[in-house]
């Protein structure tokens, strides 16, 4: 389980860094490289795996984006605090943390790796 911990605390700082990496990067630039969009998508998918996997609540995009907050003027500081609201509930419900590494970890690790490069490269 501390390995498990271990391993979502990573993976959890990359998509921190990331995202305050993007801050200094043109809006425009990203949105139009897909960035944006790609980690918009890996914390609505971790909502999912939290929400509807774990926790049993009923989910669709829409109640994800409610949450997130992401009619926010600065989507990216959203998706900082959305991220920062899923690893404090994470570490509440570390019985589902086995689950959410299984069916997300790998994928998210993958498409971190991605778009780090495609960052690099505006």
């Amino acid at each position: 389980a501390a390995n498990r911990q271990k391993r979502l605390s990573f993976v959890s700082g990359r998509r921190r860094a990331l995202l305050e990496a993007m801050r200094d990067v043109d809006f425009e630039q990203l949105r139009a490289s897909g960035v944006l969009e790609g980690v918009e998508r890996l914390v609505v998918a971790e909502h999912h795996a939290l929400f509807a996997s774990v926790l049993g609540e009923p989910w669709s995009p829409p109640v994800a984006y409610r949450w997130i907050r992401y009619e926010s003027p600065d989507p990216i500081g959203a998706l900082l605090a959305a991220g920062d609201r899923l690893d404090a509930l994470w570490r509440e419900h570390r019985v589902g943390l086995q689950e959410r590494m299984q069916l997300y970890g790998a994928a998210e690790e993958g498409e971190l790796d991605r778009l780090e490069e495609v960052l690099a490269s505006l």
